[in-house]
């Protein structure tokens, strides 16, 4: 028996425990009995007596200490054989055993500081089979440290400072098997593996203490070599396909201990040295590829000439399938051999893509049909799977920014890997990275990004200009032909033409990609990393979060079109649709990346609102973009995000910079939509919001407000309400450019709510009324205004009469006539297919003029409130609008009062929001408001839609309704009569264009001109029509040439020419007439 062998010490000491007495009765031991509490208080401060200045409280005796015993000190020898665990002996030394031996030659005769590493050494060299160097050198360490802290809190510092001096001997000796392997016996052969299975948690870890005094004595030119196994078994634990979070957090906790050990700015460098850290090739590598590609060509070949292709045909054929084949898996080297790519193809939660069919996409996302079966499963499955990604996300983004931060080599290498991701991420025919790892890069940006977000000092670095965009990462990250805020990108170079379809898709010679990637490796110029972290950060977000928050849009309702297509949900393709549901929201929507997004994009406002004119104009317009849509989508997938979300001062002035009155700083149409929508979504009160057409489509509820944006928007100041109010106006008619019909009524739809709220606000109230100084905005503003009514007004009276049929043909309205009559028989006799036909149609008229009268209200109900105030309603006098406007009254009336109302009788008018008298009476009433003016009766006259009898009967309708006052009813009786005497003044020109000179007439409407002016392309027109056209479009009608209002010349002589032959021709009839 060794009376030094820890575990005999330690079997002595759990016998005496065993052997001491047990206390009575089985109870505790009493405690220590405390002093009376009268000896322990002290008296009173009323009792105690008063002491004059001048006499000194007499001393109190303290009590006499108890001596402290005295530990005994342990020899030095007897310390190290217990961490060690040898013994010395006189004769030869046993192996085996438990207890290491040695003689006393080998240690000099005894055992201290000095001998303990021949010691160590011995050990290693004698070690048993099975047994690892570094797992022994890291016990020997640990029972050091364990041992010095013993020996200092008995204060025994010989015993300390020898013990330390074994254990960093120990941590010296492991540095010697991690840089010569086999250097010290069998059992440092494989230190380097050893250390990489513990860190990876394979085998016991490793303190991180003894890591470092063992990595700290390595060369940096010999750190890489032993950072490569661990390297190598990292990309070994990620590459299955079966790799889960789990993994990926392993992976990342190992990869971070080894820089914080390893040491500053060598730890970060031996790690990128790795080719698992570098940028692959462009190609595939060899061993991706299952079949050469002749081999390829050929079967694809065959596939063809089996179907009955041509031999020369189905070749060429062949080769180019090959050819889309390897463009769509030509960047999968990023996520297949990058240690970076491995980890963030895992982050995302689950596998999915955008670009595959639904039975791919349900077999990546097996696992989670499992656990998704029913709509009420995805909440539960949502949060579960949020977590488990937001793990794994912070853990990359942790060991991303801890390689940024290690050191300039592992920076710049690390910043570089990722902008080449951001090149083959790029959307078309490249767009190679799947979701997943978009995303995690996306995250990974952010985090890096985090530091300097929301303080003004550190935003100050990220340089207000584009000159980064001449650098070599950006020109890698932003391609030359991204589309800027109001400057057309430059034309590309590359030919238009192909010779065949196998050049088109044959990615072997993509110079311009392997260009870009080129640079995306070279050194970046001496830009502030925080400048370089926002741009890059930038082109990560909008082509991960961006382009994924778009697909997201309406995807909770796409499980139940799934559903109702196949039949239930208990089919694979409704329960794969769930679980795409879940997939995606999972990855976008973590609240920390929520969090992320909305600080980097307030930065991004103030970003650019510190650039000049001229660079933003010249900034890529997904930039702006990104600013303003990413919190509308965001609180769009999560409703909660806008309420807790920061009031956003910055969006405001940047929407207020951008908009203006003209679009002289941005020039695209949907650049401008996407800001209005923000003003709608951000900033206006629940109250104050409709549905749009997108969101009843959608089934969607308007956005919750946040009271601080409400207020912002209310109360803006003078300067901001001078910019936003004509802004807005300005927006309402150039919807018309979007194209999209659904998109231009519901720009239309958030505008007018807009000026209905701001409207109530004076200080936007006086902003709005400026507008009228600037006539192209008003006119632009107002035309859309008229044209917007004309059509949906049209669009109701087109269905209208589709619903009454449907109605008769079900039975819900009498079959009064014969063809009524005829339509039900025709619908009784028809087949289920026909009726599935007729009933399907029916629904579809039903929810369009559902949407259509929604916004004839609203806009209608806007005309009444601007027309109601007098600086507004003399600007719809002006020579653009003045017939523009009565034109839509008459239709309106002419629809309403006309022979055709009744054929837009229905049943349940209310269903549909028709109300008829709503209608009319709001046109009384904004005709009412112009009875005054002496242009006005004129303008009704000259209408294609004047009729005699028209207005008189509007009034007899409106009187019977009583729908307007008795003043606004003498008022259009007025007016109608005013009308009558101008149609009958304007009877003298009826025809006359007939008789007139060719010059006179206007070549696009046939009629005679007023005003004739003359374009650049040299043909002469009426100023009234093509001032109409610029209203729809910027150019010439004939030479399609870009044209301004400036660009008009006007012909004074050929007016009064036509003037003075208008003046003869009227006379002559007036004699003619016997007038």
């Amino acid at each position: 028996m060794n009376p030094d062998d820890p575990e005999e010490v330690r079997r002595r000491r759990s016998a005496r425990l065993n052997a001491s007495p047990p206390s009575t009765d089985g109870q505790a031991p009493p405690p220590v009995a405390s002093p009376p509490p009268s000896a322990r208080a002290s008296p009173p401060s009323s009792a105690r007596p008063a002491s004059s200045s001048g006499q000194k409280r007499p001393a109190q005796t303290s009590p006499v200490a108890s001596p402290t015993p005295t530990k005994k000190t342990i020899p030095v020898d007897r310390a190290l054989r217990r961490v060690l665990r040898c013994n010395i002996v006189e004769g030869p030394p046993k192996s085996g055993g438990e207890i290491f031996e040695v003689t006393k030659a080998e240690v000099n005769g005894a055992l201290d500081e000095k001998s303990c590493g021949a010691v160590v050494a011995l050990r290693l060299q004698r070690a048993k089979s099975g047994e690892d160097a570094l797992q022994l050198l890291h016990e020997i360490f640990v029972r050091c440290r364990d041992e010095a802290r013993t020996a200092r809190s008995r204060s025994d510092e010989t015993c300390e400072k020898a013990v330390q001096i074994c254990g960093n001997t120990a941590a010296s000796l492991a540095s010697v098997c991690l840089v010569r392997p086999g250097a010290l016996g069998k059992a440092s052969e494989k230190a380097r593996d050893t250390l990489a299975s513990a860190l990876l948690g394979k085998v016991p870890q490793l303190r991180p203490e003894f890591l470092q005094g063992a990595l700290a004595k390595v060369s940096p030119e010999l750190l890489k070599d032993v950072a490569k196994p661990l390297v190598d078994q990292c990309c070994e634990e990620l590459k299955p396909a079966t790799a889960t979070e789990i993994d990926v957090d392993r992976v990342c906790g190992a990869l971070n201990t080894w820089l914080r050990c390893a040491g500053k700015k060598v730890a970060g460098a031996a790690l990128v040295e790795h080719e698992a850290f570098q940028v692959p090739p462009l190609e595939r590598p060899s061993g991706g590829d299952p079949q050469p590609p002749d081999e390829q060509d050929n079967n694809f070949a065959a596939l063809l000439g089996q179907a009955g292709m041509a031999q020369d045909q189905a070749a060429q054929w062949g080769a180019m399938l090959r050819g889309v084949q390897r463009s769509v898996n030509r960047g999968l080297p990023l996520e297949r051999t990058c240690l970076l790519g491995l980890l963030l193809r895992v982050s995302g939660g689950a596998s999915y893509r955008n670009d595959v069919d639904m039975q791919t996409q349900a077999r990546g996302l097996r696992e989670l049909m499992q656990r998704v079966r029913r709509p009420q499963d995805v909440p539960s499955a949502t949060r579960e799977l949020t977590q488990r990604v937001s793990v794994c996300r912070e853990a990359i983004s942790s060991l991303i920014e801890g390689l940024v931060r290690n050191g300039p080599q592992s920076r710049e290498t690390t910043l570089q890997w990722l902008t080449a991701l951001l090149n083959r991420s790029k959307p078309g025919r490249h767009a190679h990275a799947t979701p997943a790892t978009r995303l995690g890069a996306c995250a990974a940006w952010l985090r890096l990004c985090r530091p300097f977000l929301g303080d003004e000092k550190k935003e100050a670095n990220a340089q207000a200009s584009l000159d980064y965009l001449k650098s070599d990462l950006g020109k890698a990250a932003y391609p030359d032909d991204l589309t800027c805020v109001n400057v057309a990108p430059m034309p590309s170079t590359a030919p238009m033409d192909v010779d065949s379809d196998q050049e088109m898709y044959d990615d072997d010679g993509d110079a311009e990609l392997k260009a870009a990637l080129e640079l995306s490796t070279t050194p970046t110029q001496d830009f502030h990393f925080v400048t370089r972290c926002f741009f890059l950060a930038s082109r990560a977000v909008t082509l991960g979060v961006a382009a994924e928050l778009h697909q997201t849009y309406g995807m909770d309702q796409r499980p139940h079109r799934v559903a109702a297509a196949v039949g239930g949900w208990d089919h694979d393709m409704t329960r794969a649709s769930l679980a795409e549901v879940v997939a995606r929201e999972a990855a976008l929507a973590s609240d920390s990346v929520v969090d992320d997004l909305q600080a980097f994009s307030a930065c991004q406002c103030r970003w650019l609102l510190r650039l000049s004119d001229d660079d933003l104009r010249r900034c890529p317009e997904f930039l702006l973009e990104d600013a303003c849509t990413i919190p509308c989508e965001l609180n769009s997938m999560k409703p909660d995000t806008l309420r807790r979300s920061k009031p956003s001062p910055d969006l405001l002035k940047l929407c207020a910079r951008c908009l203006g009155a003209t679009d002289t700083l941005v020039k695209s149409p949907h650049a401008r939509e996407k800001l209005g929508k923000a003003l709608y979504d951000l900033f206006l009160p629940v109250s104050a919001k409709g549905k749009t057409y997108t969101e009843l489509a959608l089934y969607r509820q308007p956005l919750q407000e946040n009271p601080g944006n409400v207020e912002l928007l209310a109360n803006a100041s003078p300067e901001i309400a001078a910019k936003l109010c004509p802004a807005i106006l300005w927006l309402f008619g150039d919807a018309e450019h979007i194209g999209d019909i659904y998109q231009i009524a519901d720009q239309r739809l958030r505008i007018a709510a807009l000026i209905k709220h701001l409207w109530d606000a004076p200080v936007h109230r006086a902003a709005f009324r400026t507008i009228v100084a600037d006539v192209r905005a008003f006119v632009t503003f107002a035309n859309g205004l008229l044209n917007e009514t004309n059509k949906l007004v049209a669009g109701a009276i087109e269905r209208l009469p589709e619903i009454r049929n449907h109605q008769v043909r079900t039975g819900l309205l009498d079959a009064s006539s014969d063809e009524f009559r005829r339509l039900r028989a025709e619908y009784e006799s028809a087949n289920d297919t026909r009726r599935e036909e007729l009933d399907s149609r029916h629904s579809e008229h039903e929810q369009h003029l559902k949407q259509d009268l929604e916004l004839c209200t609203e806009i209608l109900s806007l005309v009444e409130m601007l027309t109601g105030d007098t600086a507004v309603a003399k600007a719809f006098m002006g020579e653009e609008l003045r017939s523009r406007l009565a034109g839509m009254l008459l239709s309106v009336v002419r629809q309403f009062t006309g022979k055709r109302s009744l054929d837009i009788k229905i049943s349940n008018p209310d269903a549909y929001g028709f109300d008829p008298k709503d209608i009319l009476s709001r046109v009384g009433r904004i005709a009412c408001c112009f009875a005054a003016e002496p242009e006005f009766p004129g303008a009704l006259a000259e209408s294609g839609y004047y009729d005699v009898e028209l207005l008189p009967r509007c009034a007899q309708t409106l009187r019977r309704l009583g729908a307007l006052s008795s003043s606004q009813l003498d008022a259009l009786d007025s007016l109608a009569k005013a009308a009558g005497v101008a149609r009958e003044a304007l009877s003298l020109d009826d025809g006359l264009e007939n008789e007139a000179p060719e010059e006179f007439v206007d070549p696009l409407t046939a009629e005679l001109m007023k005003s004739p002016v003359k374009l650049p392309s040299g043909n002469v027109v009426d100023d009234s029509t093509i001032r109409q056209h610029l209203l729809n479009e910027l150019s010439d009608p004939f030479s399609r040439q870009p044209l301004e209002p400036a660009d008009l010349e006007p012909l004074p002589d050929l007016k009064k020419r036509i003037e003075e032959w208008l003046a003869v021709k009227r006379a002559e009839r007036r004699a003619a007439r016997g007038g």
